[in-house]
């Protein structure tokens, strides 16, 4: 198995250019430098989604099913390699899930999930 490797769950370039950054992006590139592991941008969204605060379980799986994806340039990267995802606030776990899933069909061995806050 290949070293760790942080990356981080995206928001939708909508979003991002509202917000000006990307919360998630921020907190991967702390985590690391503590880690001292690099930290690559290796998901993206294939569109946008809704909020899933406003959602309830069932929604939040059935609202992020297949909405990541490994971009081409990032592919080799993460190939048996084990990743860190980072997000800031984890609910159900769809949206880990989600990403796992894109992580893994590209050859992943392993994905961790690392976030700031669980909402109850």
């Amino acid at each position: 198995m290949g070293g760790g490797i942080v990356t981080y769950v995206p928001v939708h370039e909508g979003r991002l250019r509202e917000r000006g950054y990307d919360q998630a992006e921020l907190l991967a590139a702390a985590a690391a430098r503590h880690l001292r592991l690099p930290v690559i941008r290796a998901l993206e969204r294939r569109g946008r989604t809704t909020a899933q605060h406003a959602l309830g379980r069932a929604e939040r799986a059935r609202n992020v099913g297949g909405a990541f994806s490994v971009p081409r340039a990032g592919a080799r990267t993460v190939r048996g390699r084990w990743i860190i995802v980072v997000d800031d606030l984890i609910t159900t776990g769809a949206t880990v899930a989600g990403c796992a899933a894109a992580l893994l069909a590209e050859g992943a061995v392993a994905v961790s999930a690392l976030t700031v806050a669980r909402e109850r």
